[in-house]
């Protein structure tokens, strides 16, 4: 199938898409997340000053989002849109 193909066309396109909604979509999750562990935690820690390695461990936990969003992006990349473009290259 030459590059000219608009149903390989629309599939790339339509790849590249999902590729950045998951990492976009993923990245705000994990902001909106870490926002309110974080305020959560900086209550928590006004009030009992020894919790404060538990309360950093726990504000980091929503960043997981994130990177499960980049390996989803990655994997849409090269898994997916890299092959059909090598196709459409021949």
């Amino acid at each position: 199938m030459p590059l000219t193909d608009p149903a390989l066309i629309y599939t790339i396109a339509m790849t590249g898409v999902g590729t950045a909604l998951a990492l976009g979509l993923s990245a705000l999750g994990s902001g909106i997340g870490q926002s309110i562990t974080a305020s959560a935690a900086t209550r928590v820690v006004e009030k009992r000053p020894e919790t404060m390695g538990k309360m950093i461990v726990l504000s980091a936990l929503p960043e997981n989002q994130a990177i499960l969003g980049l390996i989803i992006a990655l994997f849409l990349l090269f898994r997916v849109m890299l092959p059909l473009l090598a196709v459409g290259l021949q």
